[in-house]
């Protein structure tokens, strides 16, 4: 150590990959590049930087009480912070809050800890944004709230009965039927029956087709819902149900997608 340098100590309050955030006992808070996983939050270091003793001539006593204020304050603030912070943080679905507090003639010191904590509130929104789009993805067939892709609609009439129909949908082969109650006098009713087979051979189907039947003024009644999954090449399934009087016509809707 050379005469008239002192080494100032200093206590680390933010911690980032490549640098951590420090504050000296006058109030200062400064950048050091030490990176992650070398100390803790808390710790107490020597800085690098030597300051010599006659920048502190001079310093009036009212100045160093000041300073030593100013300090207290912002110890008081960052350990606050930090437990209110961690709390918050640690809650499912949270997202970290930034907020500072501007200590007077430190304009600069809270201009550069708020660039700080802005890069990292950035990189961890677009992580958490990311993350909850993954898991969107994972968890959606479970997920009730989310709505698989519309892949096809169209309104059919109920008028053309015992004649096979096909649906004009090129990804999977449709076909219904409707068998009236004349031609089987033991059904209480029409009876409207479903035929899928799965025709891509390359890829599975998984979703679910709606059948929604309506009265002569297109008001819904009852909706028929088919589930599918991994519905490949080759594979079949039917329904059927028996219509009401009411019921003249029905919305086919194809929701899923295939891969």
């Amino acid at each position: 150590m050379k005469a008239g340098e002192v080494f100032m100590k200093a206590f680390i309050v933010e911690i980032y990959k490549n640098y951590c955030i420090v504050m000296t006992a006058d109030g200062q808070f400064m950048r050091q590049e030490i990176p992650a996983g070398l100390h803790e939050i808390g710790d107490e270091i020597i800085l690098e930087e030597p300051v010599t003793s006659d920048s502190k001539k001079g310093m009036t006593v009212a100045g160093i009480i000041s300073r030593v204020a100013i300090g207290f304050a912002a110890v008081a603030i960052v350990v606050a912070g930090t437990y209110f912070g961690i709390r918050y943080i640690g809650t499912p679905g949270s997202v970290k809050e930034v907020s500072l507090v501007q200590v007077p003639g430190k304009e600069s010191d809270a201009a550069m800890m708020q660039e700080s904590q802005e890069g990292i509130f950035e990189e961890k929104t677009e992580q958490a944004g990311t993350d909850a789009s993954f898991e969107s993805l994972k968890s959606q067939p479970q997920q009730e709230a989310i709505q698989a892709p519309l892949l096809y609609e169209a309104q059919y009439n109920i008028e053309k009965y015992n004649t096979d129909l096909i649906v004009e949908y090129p990804d999977l082969h449709i076909v219904y039927r409707i068998n009236s109650k004349q031609q089987n006098n033991e059904k209480p009713g029409d009876e409207l029956n479903f035929n899928f087979t799965a025709v891509r051979n390359d890829i599975s189907f998984n979703g679910n087709v709606d059948a929604i039947l309506n009265d002569e003024n297109r008001v819904p009644t009852r909706t028929l819902t088919v589930v599918f999954n991994d519905f490949a090449l080759g594979q079949q399934k039917n329904e059927s149900l028996i219509l009401e009087d009411i019921e003249k016509s029905f919305k086919l809707i194809i929701y899923g997608y295939f891969e």
